[in-house]
């Protein structure tokens, strides 16, 4: 039985306990227990509810008077009238929860017919018959509650488990050792996310959000092991000393936070957001010590620093199967003079961001050289005299490599048509940001007299595949006023990034070597097909 399991028969225990179960809800519980084969653990928690009941009746026939004479306001809200109400009611209460252990075993004989020795108490790992009450004045006051640190240290010293998958969002889980649900109490083994985000809350303090696709082992409560991926960790002061072992090196955190990359076969990098982290590499006689801003890359045999701290982080991008297109006329980028790009402000011209398998999308107020606009061309010249009743437009999500999902929100896309036609043949390998179509140099919009917006859509934080499109009557009626067989279309991200090292939005271009390219999917008026 997991833990999780365990966690879910001790839960239902009390809610049969004080009868907040259905009768539909207590016949799925019998069921669940006899799947699990719990019968053993259920009898424990009702026996224990019973010693405990009957050491309460013990407790108050020792403190009696004594825990009523204190004249403080706080414990006169209350009066109980005497002594004797509250051995009936506990008495009841023992009676009631003996019924129900004597119900349970009457209902379940069978499983405990070769039972010699009665349940024990699953904290203490001693039999009930040997815990014996002891007499104690209650004191005043409530005793302070323990830290929320202790308690989770103690619950994880019973059950194993060193940390707790306290958030996920849009995930998709591969194979892995451990469980996935939100809220699991994780044990040292591997967990496989494809896609979204998860964030772990390890037990010694630290946290650590992954960003799918991502492989990482946990190891302890300090420390994990990131075996590929991206991994944003969170270091408050009690969690000092929290580490990260990558491929080919050991990543210890002194405070605050920071972003880490590990690629398999490829370079990793560690990138310090706010504090301080030493890496410990085999080209370093001693660990080196990474302040706020500061990048370093290595792989096996070096590592590098990146001068002034970086841009962007890298990752690399995956590969995807090219989908069906159905019944629907289909030209992309890829076809004719179809083109597509990506610009980057203060970028100088740089003729890779034409020959790249993505095009990219970034809007950043905390640094201007992190703003991306992409730019998709398509050639209608062979639909050109055609009546276009349906049209769509459609994207294939891609993870850039650059930056973290974990510092920018849930992301709104805006996709604008180039109307001014003059600016159609855009060259496509010499684009950038002083020459591209209708750009406006200093901010994130474009010329309002050369575009028109036609569609909109979202990408929530940590998504990075599926496809995105727009359709509807103002992309056809963009289409059909077409007159010299080319359009353009400019695709710009409204969501800014709560940190300038936030995620850089990719969708995949026509160079990519799997993944669909920009794609629109057409459908004609009947006469004129």
């Amino acid at each position: 039985m997991t833990a999780e399991e365990r966690n879910e028969i001790l839960e239902q225990v009390e809610r049969y306990l004080e009868g907040r179960l259905t009768e539909a809800e207590r016949d799925a519980f019998e069921a669940r227990v006899a799947e699990l084969n719990a019968y053993e653990l259920v009898a424990d928690q009702l026996h224990l509810h019973g010693t405990l009941s009957a050491q309460a009746g013990d407790w108050l026939n020792e403190a009696g008077d004594d825990s009523r004479g204190n004249t403080s306001s706080e414990n006169k809200v209350v009066a109980f009238p005497n002594r004797q109400w509250w051995h009936v009611a506990v008495g009841y209460a023992a009676v009631v929860t003996v019924t129900a252990v004597s119900t349970w075993w009457l209902l379940h004989p069978a499983k405990y017919a070769n039972t010699v020795e009665a349940p024990r108490l699953p904290i203490e790992e001693a039999k009930p018959e040997t815990v014996a009450p002891s007499p104690v004045t209650p004191p005043v006051q409530d005793a302070p509650a323990k830290p929320v640190e202790e308690t989770v240290a103690e619950a994880s010293k019973k059950d194993a488990t060193v940390a707790r998958l306290a958030d996920t969002r849009a995930c998709k889980w591969g194979s892995g050792t451990l469980p996935t649900a939100q809220g699991a109490r994780l044990a040292p083994g591997r967990l496989s996310l494809l896609e979204g985000l998860a964030a772990i809350q390890f037990d010694g303090g630290a946290s650590l959000n992954l960003e799918g696709p991502v492989e990482i082992e946990i190891e302890s409560a300090k420390r994990c092991r990131l075996i590929q991926g991206a991994a944003v960790a969170w270091v408050p002061e009690r969690a000092r000393g929290f580490q990260i072992v990558t491929n080919d090196a050991l990543l210890t955190d002194y405070g605050t936070r920071f972003g880490v990359t590990a690629s398999d076969g490829g370079p990793s990098e560690v990138l310090v957001l706010e504090g301080e982290v030493g890496v410990a590499h085999s080209s370093l006689p001693d660990e080196r010590r990474l302040f706020t801003g500061d990048l370093v890359r290595y792989d096996r045999d070096r590592l590098e620093s990146v001068v002034g701290g970086a841009d962007e982080v890298g990752r690399g991008p995956e590969t995807h199967v090219k989908p069906e297109d159905g019944s629907w006329t289909v030209i992309t980028t890829a076809m004719g003079r179809g083109r597509d790009n990506y610009i980057r402000k203060t970028e100088k011209p740089n003729p890779e961001f034409g020959r790249s398998p993505l095009v990219m999308s970034k809007w950043s107020t905390a640094r201007d050289g992190n703003r991306r606009k992409a730019y998709l061309g398509f050639d209608l010249s062979r639909v050109r005299d055609r009546e276009i009743t349906e049209a769509e437009l459609a994207l294939e999500i891609r993870p850039s490599g650059l930056g973290y999902a974990s510092l920018v929100e849930d992301s709104y896309f805006v996709v604008y048509g180039l109307t001014d036609e003059t600016l159609d043949d855009w060259p496509e390998h010499q684009l950038h940001w002083d020459n591209a179509p209708a750009n406006v140099e200093e901010a994130m919009g474009l010329n309002p007299e050369q575009t028109v917006p036609l569609g909109r859509f979202d990408i929530a934080q940590g998504v990075c595949s599926g496809t995105r499109t727009i359709k509807g009557p103002e992309l056809a009626k963009f289409l059909n006023a077409d007159t010299n067989g080319m359009v353009t279309f400019i695709i710009i991200r409204e969501t800014d990034e709560m940190d300038s090292m936030g995620l850089v939005h990719a969708f995949a271009s026509k160079e990519h070597p799997t993944a669909m390219p920009p794609t629109l999917r057409l459908k004609f008026d009947k006469e004129n097909r």
